[in-house]
Order: C-alpha cells, then sequence, then structure tokens
C-alpha cells in the first residue's frame, strides 16, 4: 500500500503525538482520530455491515492495542451503519459511516460509556477510519460538529515514484 495523504478540519488542537493524528478538546472529553485497519479479501466484501465492522473494530480500536481496549475489553459494543452524511459527494462504494456505542474501561477500572461516529474509507487494502467520539451524555451536543470534521475529511494516495 502506499502512503497517503489525509485531511481533515477540527475544531480542536492536534495532539503532539508519535502514535498518529489525534485532535483532542483539553477541557473536555471529545476528541477525533484516525486509524489505519489492514483488511482481508474477504473483509473487503463485508466491512460495511453491522457484523463486518463489529469485526474490524473488535481487531483495531476496540483491541488491548486499541484507543478503547487498553484497560479491558469493551463491553456491550453496539454498531449501527448510517446513511452516508457527506454533503459534497455522491453516494461512495468504498465508505461508509457508522454511530457506535460501548463501555469501556478507565485506568482505575471505571465504566466509561462511549459514543463514537466514524466514517471509514476503504483505500486498497486498508480501511481508514476517522473516528468522533465522546462521552454517550455528551453526544448529542456534539453531533454536529463530529459530522462537520467528518465531512471535512480527504484522504489522497501519495503520487507513485520510484524516488527512494
Amino acid at each position: 500500500a502506499w502512503p497517503l495523504l489525509v485531511e481533515f478540519q477540527s475544531p480542536w488542537s492536534l495532539l503532539p503525538s508519535t502514535s498518529g493524528l489525534e485532535t483532542r478538546d483539553l477541557r473536555g472529553v471529545e476528541s477525533v482520530f484516525v486509524q489505519l485497519v489492514s483488511i482481508d479479501e474477504a473483509q473487503k466484501e463485508t466491512w460495511k455491515s453491522k457484523s463486518g465492522f463489529n469485526a474490524v473494530l473488535s481487531k483495531s480500536v476496540l483491541a488491548s492495542q486499541g484507543k478503547f481496549g487498553a484497560y479491558g475489553t469493551p463491553i456491550d459494543v453496539k454498531v449501527k451503519p448510517m446513511p452516508q452524511q457527506s454533503q459534497s459527494a455522491p453516494q461512495d462504494a468504498t465508505e461508509g459511516w457508522f454511530n457506535i456505542s460501548f463501555t469501556s474501561f478507565t485506568p482505575g477500572m471505571l465504566e466509561s460509556d462511549r459514543q463514537l461516529r466514524i466514517r471509514a474509507k476503504q483505500v486498497d487494502s486498508s480501511l481508514l477510519l476517522l473516528i468522533a467520539g465522546t462521552t454517550r451524555a455528551r453526544f448529542s451536543n456534539q453531533e454536529a460538529t463530529f459530522d462537520k470534521v467528518l465531512n471535512s475529511l480527504q484522504v489522497v494516495p501519495t503520487p507513485k515514484t520510484r524516488l527512494r
């Protein structure tokens, strides 16, 4: 897979990180981040379904090495595919939108009810996930902001070259 150029607009500051792109409201719990997930040939056909996307999440974002699984596997995971929300583009067969709700665990092993909105874009044998989320209690107040951020996503493969 070739490197990708990824752009999105967020009202929050970019966090200095070696693990990827993340913006966060430092006064709240809202964040937006990018995760790239490899998919196999079978998943290329199934990732847009509820069970297929749940499988993708359980091996990435919700896994022990993922953002929300570091302190234990999240429970009560609910995946809901959504109609595409892109305002500027026609329906795109290489992308899908999802609402995800689950309960994750904090470092102190307290339960935290979370809700995410995810825009997934298939690029070759990878899924680029732009993930916007907060606590379930705050989600409805942030939903319009999250949609605006997710709608700003642009993904472009870098030009192929023989330079090394």
